[in-house]
């Protein structure tokens, strides 16, 4: 029998006046999968961005690939996950090693790269960059970022706004004490906006890992560890600037917990301009967890600051963050011994307050060895892809590992009706979901045919109810072009579930139905009608694919033409608030 593949659940919560929490929750797309090529040695750090057109960008550090000792390395990713051209050089200058690259991508598409080259500037370590349009062809020629170029300037990061600036940020020792951060402004030609700054006001003792987010407004803001400056180790600061490189405001202090090392902060800021600042802590009981604090566009603190990981044991570290487009934002991170291996990539969603969007979820599903060092990008529609290095997986030392997650995509109500006359035998439960006009897109994502189907039916109200129920492959059909349907029952469990029907047109109209009956199968259908004002919703996840939300009531409106004991039947739904939190 298959493993869940659908997830088909109804929900029905509350009283008259409640209001259940609304999200889109997320599902892996397809397998994990390798995103470089070349697998000989080391292939390490990755980074990844979203581009305009739905397309992912991907770099890393490779090991010996061009000749040298090490140099960076992309690909870029359509939508699907599917690789766009051959992985692609981006350093030109191949002396010795470039590493520890940085990306950047605006709202056009266009990207840049930066690394660390070793000797190029006639020093010990310096930064450089290459920009690419949405396509991947390189616009103009590497170019050197820092002025300075005595020492080591190292660490690099970089931040792109909505208009095509971007702002590069590294550690130098030039301040003349340990180590500064200091950045350089460029516009959406890459042509630098004036000359090197010192990003740290505090410049005692070691201001260092900087991390940079450009915003839809065209601001950017930077933060770092700074050493000794909020009166214990290490703490969390940050600056703001304008477009153009100007201060807006004064260096502050982000973290609030100052026992111990506050370090290694990641940055994300959404269109409006509000950004989560998150970082390593020792403050949960373990040796480090992850910590962050929203911050309004002015830099206000939206909030306290919270903890990230659910999962305290051991350690959690090397974090990354990304905003999607309605301002939610996404958390990814290392954690030891949490998969059942050495080290796992685990991760958890936000909403624009703070507030966890479902629970913590691992990203990895291979794990031997070490998957490490992770990196996320989102799209416009909340879409998003994590990568990471995995130890051995391609049958080398390290690869780039990446995996694709979407979120629940919202179809408008139409029909739902619950009936209990007594009987189990007269027991019916119908939904209908439908759109003449969707923003989804035309294809379904996920192939229940191959995969089977688990539906769950959970109910909230005098009676609750939380049922599963296995929907084999055997039972599913393609229907049409862009559809499936399930005709049940099927299996050794007998699953009372006669039909199902997912249907997409080429326009993106969409048709959702499902059809319940108690006189159908093995298994019981419990159901209660629920109350005059109450919720319901449907939450329909194809497993490798897509999930795919309906409401009825509460936020999402609908006229109630029947209410008794016996039956609750609401129609015509006005409003599609997001999919209800199961039970």
């Amino acid at each position: 029998m298959a493993l869940v593949a659908l997830v088909l659940g109804w929900i029905l919560l509350g009283s008259a006046g409640s209001s259940s929490a609304q999200f889109l929750p997320h599902a892996p797309v397809g397998p994990e999968f390798g995103v470089n090529t070349y697998t000989t040695g080391f292939q390490g750090f990755p980074r990844v961005a979203a581009l305009g057109s739905g397309d992912f960008v991907v770099v890393w550090q490779s090991e010996a690939q061009d000749g040298s000792l090490a140099g960076i390395f992309g690909q870029r990713l359509d939508p699907d996950g599917v690789k766009l051209g051959p992985e692609f050089q981006v350093n030109t200058y191949t002396t010795s090693q470039q590493f520890d690259p940085a990306l950047a991508a605006d709202g056009a598409g266009n990207f840049v790269v930066v690394w660390e080259s070793s000797g190029q500037d006639g020093s010990l370590g310096g930064i450089f960059g290459q920009r690419y349009d949405g396509g991947g062809a390189a616009l103009g020629t590497e170019f050197a970022v820092n002025t300075y170029t005595t020492s080591t300037q190292d660490q690099p990061a970089v931040g792109a706004n909505g208009a095509g600036d971007f702002v590069v940020a590294w550690r130098s020792g030039q301040d003349g004490h340990v180590d500064g951060v200091f950045g350089r402004v460029f516009n959406s030609s890459g042509s630098p906006l004036g000359p090197d700054f010192q990003v740290n006001t505090y410049t005692t003792s070691d201001q260092r890992a900087p991390a940079v987010a450009g915003d839809g407004a065209g601001n950017f803001v930077v933060v770092w560890d700074s050493s000794g400056q909020d009166g214990s180790g290490a703490g969390i600061f940050g600056q703001r600037y304008d477009s153009s490189g100007g201060t807006l405001g004064s260096e502050f202090p982000v973290n609030t917990y100052t026992t111990g090392p506050q370090q290694n902060a990641s940055v994300a800021a959404d269109g409006a301009g509000n950004f989560l600042v998150v970082w390593e802590s020792v403050q949960d009981g373990s040796p480090f967890g992850i910590i962050g604090l929203l911050h309004d566009s002015n830099g206000a603190p939206l909030g306290t600051e919270f903890q990230v990981n659910t999962y305290t044991t051991d350690s959690q570290s090397f974090e990354a963050v990304a905003a999607d487009g309605s301002g939610n934002f996404i958390t990814v991170w290392s954690s030891n011994t949490q998969d059942g291996s050495s080290t796992g990539v685990f991760g958890q969603r936000f909403d624009g307050g703070g507030a966890p969007l479902g629970s913590e979820f691992r990203v990895n599903t291979y794990t031997t060895g070490d998957q490490t060092l992770p990196a996320v990008a989102a799209d416009s529609s909340g879409s998003f892809i994590v990568v990471w290095q995995s130890d051995g997986q391609d049958g080398s030392f390290n690869g780039i590992f990446a995996q694709r997650f979407a979120l629940g995509r919202l179809i408008r109500g139409k029909k739902l009706l619950v009936r209990n006359p007594g009987a189990e035998s007269q027991r019916t439960v119908v939904a209908v979901a439908k759109e003449t006009a969707t923003d989804i897109g035309s294809a379904i994502i996920g192939d229940p045919v191959a995969a089977g189907a688990t539906l769950r039916i959970i109910t909230k109200g005098t009676t609750n109810s939380d049922q599963t129920y296995v929907l084999d492959g055997s039972g599913w059909a393609q229907a049409g072009t862009t559809g499936f349907k399930y005709t049940g029952p099927t299996g050794g469990d007998g699953d009372p579930v006669q039909k199902v029907i997912l249907k997409r047109t080429s326009s993106g109209k969409a048709l959702l139905r499902a059809t319940l009956k108690g006189s159908i199968g093995t298994q019981s259908l419990d159901v209660v009608p629920p109350n005059l004002g109450d919720e319901a919703g449907l939450i329909l996840t194809i497993n490798g694919g897509a999930t795919y939300c309906v409401s009825f009531g509460g936020a999402a409106g609908g006229e109630e033409t029947g209410d008794s004991d016996v039956l609750w039947k609401i129609v015509n739904p006005t409003a599609e608030p997001g999919c209800p939190t199961p039970l």
